[in-house]
């Protein structure tokens, strides 16, 4: 409707337009005559006639080349400025939307059509000061920038009215400009006015505009077609430039109301704002404010009264409406206004199903707003079945509000899938039934923007990239299972919580560049990298710095070239993880020159800058045949190239363009001969690239290095590495650079247990707390090469210099190690806890277990000999869990333990030969101390327990022998034999201070109890109910509250001999 609203204006020449842009070509004949001129400023007179800060602006300023001629060289500018204001009525080309404005050429993106920030901030301000109407920006991108939003907020204080592109990746993904709050988003529709099908869409874009086949002006008097939100921003502005020449004095919200308010119906499944504009209603409607401002448009709202707010220049009608873009409206009511930044009515939500809505004021009867919103929050299925299941992961997330739920049922879904300012949880029914793998060229499985979202239970693989790449989202991935990809997590943010995956089989099995932030409980196997600590980029959200404060704990890395690689990190907390079975298990390398020296014929290792004979991960075998000839021969996949550079001027950029080869030295004769002086680049088998300088000639090889990285890092610092187990690696923590880190309470059993750059503390000054190995920790860590004794038994060995791990330490060392307790006899082995040695003991071996406490549950699942004097805390859990036949247990304390201090039993077969003997267990009310299920021929003595609530309950358990047993204040039975325990003996134990002695219940037939002293127990000395044949034979029962014996209901047969009773 154009020629209609041009029957009321073309609009004014004062109306100014500013393209921000590649500029605009300002000769064009068609745009000529409309091109704004800076009227205080003399041209080429090389003065600041107005005294703006800008020489000779009089067509604006080019902020790419910093000059006064903002030429387009790309076009995109021009074609822009054409759709807003192109000369109407002058016979050749075509007419702008505003056809008599003016247009203020501001040039900030170059001649690819791409910019800096800077340029573009500097641009918005400069139209803001020179007198700027209204900002045309077609342009965008994903990153919020509060320099950005500053310099708009200050535009639209001086009476800007800004219009931006949503944006062309066919995503609900917000683009900035177009997403600040005072800004009107602008999409793309067709000839149809259905949504452009590359157009951005979602509850931020206002209005929508024709933006597909537009033909506009090009540079040098040419015309041409485009497509693009582009253009749909300037066919907005253009409108715009109507409504301001028809109402001049208009605010930006009144203008922005007008826009929402004259608009067409859409065709369309995704939200594009209110409609595709209309100009000729533009210019013919009235004028006034109707603004929502709660809710807001894309949020939920819960059941009940729901208090709307906002402005409403007149009276007005509130509705609501199913879904986007009802045919249905339902009246809240009609109301008188005017009402600014109050409450405008109120809805009551109680009786709507949970579902999107579309709430919509009316002011004046023509003059609108409206939000779309969940109420309630609803789960949505993906790959179920019934009405209202999604196909695709994808359009699931994109109709997910805030708080909403997405299952996905058991499948394999082709796709990658974006979740983008999204507050909401997707989970799998299981972490190998859904799969996520690449659909085309998709390079990551779920990538998370901004979005505090929860994934979980999803197997994702196969991905070029990442399975998740998570940027600025304080997420939560959880139970995942990645598999074959080339990192299993990229995240960039803070507060993310990395929780219980699974990663095998990728390059990098995470990389992080967090803060604040939680890995815990994850596995990661069979990457080069388990764990990459590398902030890669300056990134200033996170102040340059982003990895700090962060915990990982409790992971199991295993079967990686590297475990945990820390580039930079300040203040994390490195605890109680397994890292084994991996060449280095915590590595942080060093960046700076490095003096290194080999000597006679040697093998070297520049990650470490040690010689290291027959390591598999040497970089070079070095030989000195004679005073001229010298052999440099690269070992284990590394590679080397000779350069012409000069060592100082290579980088990382020019290292990794080098050719390399397997078999010799590119650069060198046939025998890898290397001359002094000679400058080297080196690319090793972890991955790193390094510069080598040979320094000198002789017998020894003397050389510079240093290892080359795109950023500066710092490595490690201030941070805390404690109570890991550390074993089965080649390298066990080889820290080259960082300082002021804590090496406390670790178990280092590895071909090299350390290497340290000197500047980091291992121990801590004989403090006491929670060991690795279940007793206190004094100082120190555990060494496997340790060969010193513990003679006062205080946890700490007895060195007599500081301990530095066969001389790695190069100052300080450990001067508190702890000293390992578990010995298992038959292997010659020590272990740091009693669980380990028996998983890796053989059948029939000895465990010793030595004085202390242990904080262990114990699972005995081979016949072995448990012995020692340690105390086993069980901390809620079952002490000691015996699950096979022929086990022996002697001598152990156990406390604070749930359902049992020991449990012997096993559901699918008898236990026999089970011996328990020594033993003092206490301190668990409500439970049982020993407790035997299905267990014959063995044996419980020598024992004392105390304070539990059933001492010795047996079940289902026959000919077993309890001898010599001390029992006592127990809140139920001293012992109970119970449901078919038949034919076992009791025989000289003492009974005393429970509530009943010896319980007899439900068949516990043929049992023998004799000379045991059972006395001063709360009710019965010897109890039997529905048990017979039991024989007892001198026995002193005696000072029993109630009975000495009570045979109670089917109890017969019963044999009492030579036992004295009395109370």
């Amino acid at each position: 409707d154009a020629p209609d609203a041009w029957n009321l204006t073309t609009g004014r020449g004062d109306i100014v337009i500013a393209v921000i842009d590649t500029c605009v070509d300002y000769s064009h004949p068609d745009l000529a005559e409309n091109i704004w001129i800076n009227e205080n400023e003399i041209l080429g007179n090389s003065e600041d006639d107005d005294e703006n800060g800008y020489v000779d602006d009089y067509y604006g300023w080019d902020f790419v080349n910093d000059d006064n001629e903002p030429l387009d060289d790309y076009g995109h500018g021009t074609h822009c400025a054409g759709i807003i204001g192109a000369v109407g009525n002058n016979s050749i080309g075509i007419s702008g939307v505003c056809w008599n404005c003016s247009i203020m050429p501001v040039k900030c993106l170059n001649e690819w059509g791409f910019g800096y920030l800077d340029d573009l901030i500097d641009g918005i301000y400069y139209a803001a000061d020179n007198g700027a109407d209204i900002i045309s920006m077609s342009w965008g991108c994903t990153m919020y920038s509060s320099a950005l939003e500053d310099a708009l907020n200050y535009a639209y204080s001086k009476g800007c009215l800004l219009i931006a592109a949503a944006g062309n990746d066919n995503t609900c993904v917000k683009m900035y400009p177009a997403a600040y709050n005072n800004v009107i988003a602008a999409s793309a529709t067709d000839e149809f006015d259905e949504r452009a099908n590359f157009s951005n869409y979602g509850y931020w874009v206002d209005v929508s505009a024709p933006g597909t086949n537009i033909l506009s002006t090009l540079p040098d008097a040419t015309y041409g077609n485009e497509s693009g939100t582009s253009m749909a921003c300037p066919h907005v502005a253009g409108i715009a430039g109507l409504i301001l020449s028809k109402n001049a004095g208009l605010n930006q919200s009144q203008v922005s109301t007008i826009l929402k308010s004259a608009v067409e119906p859409v065709n369309s499944a995704k939200y594009v704002g209110t409609g595709r504009v209309n100009a000729y209603q533009a210019v013919s409607i009235g004028f006034g404010v109707a603004k929502i401002t709660y809710p807001s448009s894309g949020t939920s709202v819960g059941k009940g009264i729901i208090n709307i707010t906002g402005d409403a220049s007149a009276n007005y009608s509130l509705l609501y409406g199913e879904g986007l873009y009802p045919e249905n409206w339902t009246y809240i009511g009609n109301f008188n206004g005017p009402v600014w930044n109050e409450t405008l009515g109120t809805w009551d939500t109680s009786s709507l199903e949970n579902g999107t809505y579309t709430l919509r004021l009316i002011v004046n009867g023509s003059l609108l707003d409206e939000v779309v919103i969940r109420v309630g929050r609803i789960i949505l299925h993906v790959g179920g079945t019934g009405e209202g299941n999604y196909t695709s992961i994808q359009d699931a997330v994109e109709d997910a509000f805030d708080g909403d739920t997405i299952i996905i049922h058991n499948n394999t879904y082709n796709e990658s899938i974006l979740i983008a300012y999204k507050n909401i949880t997707v989970k799998g029914g299981s972490d190998t039934g859904v799969v996520i793998a690449p659909s085309g060229n998709a390079s990551s499985g779920i990538i998370l923007f901004y979005a505090n979202s929860t994934i979980e239970n999803l197997s994702i693989r196969d991905f070029s990239l990442a399975a998740v790449y998570t940027l600025y989202s304080a997420c939560t991935i959880e139970s995942l299972r990645m598999e074959n990809n080339s990192i299993g997590i990229f995240s960039v943010g803070e507060s993310v919580v990395i929780r219980g995956n699974i990663i095998n089989n990728s390059y990098e099995g995470m990389w992080l560049a967090v803060r604040n932030s939680t890995i815990v409980d994850n596995i990661i196997s069979n990457s080069t990298i388990g764990l990459d600590l590398f902030s890669i980029i300056d990134d200033p959200l996170l102040n340059d710095n982003p990895n700090q404060n962060n915990s990982i704990q409790g992971n199991e890395i295993t079967n990686n070239t590297i475990a945990i690689l820390v580039m930079d990190s300040l203040y994390a907390n490195i605890e109680g993880n397994d890292i084994s079975s991996n060449g280095y298990g915590i590595y942080a390398p060093f960046t700076d020159d490095v003096e290194g020296e080999c000597s006679g014929t040697c093998s070297f290792n520049f990650e470490t800058n040690k010689e290291e004979t027959d390591s598999p991960y040497t970089d070079f075998w070095w030989e000195q045949v004679n005073d001229t000839v010298r052999y440099l021969v690269p070992k284990n996949g590394a590679e080397f190239a000779i350069v012409e550079e000069s060592y100082e001027n290579i980088t990382y950029d020019n290292a990794i363009c080098e050719d390399f080869s397997d078999e010799k030295i590119n650069g060198s004769d046939d025998n890898n001969s290397i001359p002094p002086g000679t400058v080297l680049i080196c690319h090793t088998a972890e991955g790193n690239y390094l510069k080598m300088r040979i320094d000198a000639c002789g017998y020894n090889l003397q050389f510079t290095y240093a290892l080359l990285y795109p950023y500066n890092i710092t490595a490690l610092m201030n941070s805390t590495v404690s109570s890991n187990t550390i074993i089965n690696n080649f390298y066990g923590v080889v820290l080259a650079n960082g300082s002021n880190n804590t090496i406390y309470n670790n178990y280092m059993d590895n071909e090299i247990n350390a290497i340290d750059n000197e500047y980091n503390t291992w121990n801590i000054s004989k403090t006491l707390g929670r060991n690795i190995v279940g007793g206190p920790y004094l100082g120190g860590n555990y060494w496997s090469d340790y060969s010193g004794v513990d003679t006062d038994g205080d946890g700490l060995g007895n060195t007599k210099l500081p301990y530095n791990s066969s001389g790695n330490i190069t100052s300080g060392g450990d001067s508190n190690p702890l000293v390992v307790r578990v010995y298992n006899i038959n292997q010659d082995r020590w272990y740091y806890s009693i669980q380990y040695a028996i998983n890796n003991a053989d059948d029939g071996d000895t465990v010793k277990a030595y004085p202390g406490v242990y904080r262990e549950n114990i699972v005995i699942s081979k016949p072995l000999r448990l012995v020692g004097d340690p105390v086993i805390d069980a901390h809620g859990g079952i002490g000691i869990s015996i699950e096979r036949n022929d086990t022996f247990v002697e001598n152990f304390t156990v406390y604070n333990f749930s359902t049992a201090g020991v449990y012997a039993h096993n559901i699918s077969f008898t236990i026999k030969n089970v011996t328990i003997n020594n033993f003092t267990i206490y301190n668990s009310d409500k439970e049982k101390g020993i407790y035997l299920y299905s267990v014959t021929q063995s044996t419980i003595s020598n024992c004392q327990v105390n304070d539990t609530f059933d001492a010795i309950y047996i079940e289902h358990s026959s000919c077993n022998t309890i001898t010599n047993n001390t029992i006592f204040s127990n809140d139920a039975s001293g012992i109970f034999l119970y449901s078919s325990s038949t034919g076992n003996t009791i025989f000289n134990n003492t009974i005393i201070d429970n509530r009943d002695g010896i319980y007899l219940d439900c068949s516990a037939n043929y049992n023998t109890i004799k000379q045991s002293t059972i006395e001063n127990n709360n009710r019965y000395g010897i109890y039997s109910t529905y048990s017979s044949n039991t024989f007892i034979e001198g026995c002193s029962i005696s000072s029993n509250h109630e009975c000495g014996i009570y045979l109670r209901w089917g109890s017969s047969n019963n044999k009492v001999s030579n036992c004295t009773l009395y109370n």
